[in-house]
């Protein structure tokens, strides 16, 4: 009888720790949200709400300090988006997290001074610029487009930016508009575009392409969206 006690107790204990650290235990998916609407349209969190996606969050303007680093480092964390780079980084983070196998989305890199932060965390060149159509084309080689024919376009809010500084390590998907590179064992996806006034709302070309861009980080990262 003494020994069933020990052994309830030791499991009620590990039921303890368990239900503690389950907030930040499960979840493979961490997004760095912006918290505010970009030209009337909604931000990565509310796309990955609406696709039915379980994740954590950070805020944007939340500084990358020791603590949010040892979050990221001590989660078993497959796939980060960030709804723009955050302002106040580690550079050495994001690119120690792609190196060891996780995949990085940079979403909406519509301001020039996103640059800056967006060069630094990712580990090849890479500078935006103003200039380029509002309107991103298709390519239908690309998973990213998948269901959308040559002939169609995405109509981007906040536009008029394209990557003008591109490393080699990059491969151009479409226009210098979105790019990606692998890095060790993980991989970069970068947009710098901002759809999503249109996604999920009046242009079904903008939610096709945000659900395959989804579809696309998880099949990157060896996942599926309903584990």
């Amino acid at each position: 009888m003494k020994r069933l006690h020990v052994v309830r107790i030791i499991i009620f204990l590990f039921l303890i720790i368990l239900l503690n650290n389950n907030s930040f235990a499960q979840n493979k998916v961490l997004a760095f949200c912006l918290g505010q609407r970009v030209c009337a349209g909604v931000d990565i969190c509310e796309i990955l709400s609406n696709s039915a996606i379980i994740y954590d969050k950070i805020d944007y303007c939340t500084p990358v300090n020791t603590e949010t680093a040892a979050l990221i480092r001590n989660n078993d964390y497959k796939i980060i988006f960030c709804d723009h780079p955050p302002q106040k980084v580690n550079p050495k983070l994001f690119k120690e997290f792609v190196f060891n196998g996780g995949v990085l989305v940079i979403f909406h890199n519509v301001w020039i001074k996103c640059s800056v932060n967006i060069n630094r965390i990712v580990p090849y060149l890479l500078y935006t610029s103003e200039g380029g159509a509002d309107e991103l084309k298709v390519n239908p080689k690309h998973p990213l487009f998948r269901n959308l024919e040559e002939m169609d376009y995405i109509d981007c809010c906040c536009d008029f930016r394209y990557f003008s500084r591109v490393g080699n390590e990059w491969t151009n998907i479409v226009d210098e508009k979105i790019v990606e590179a692998s890095y060790g064992k993980g991989h970069i996806i970068a947009l710098a575009i901002d759809a999503s006034d249109s996604a999920y709302t009046e242009d079904a070309n903008c939610t096709i392409f945000y659900d395959n861009l989804i579809d696309y980080a998880f099949r990157k990262a060896n996942l599926s969206q309903y584990d």
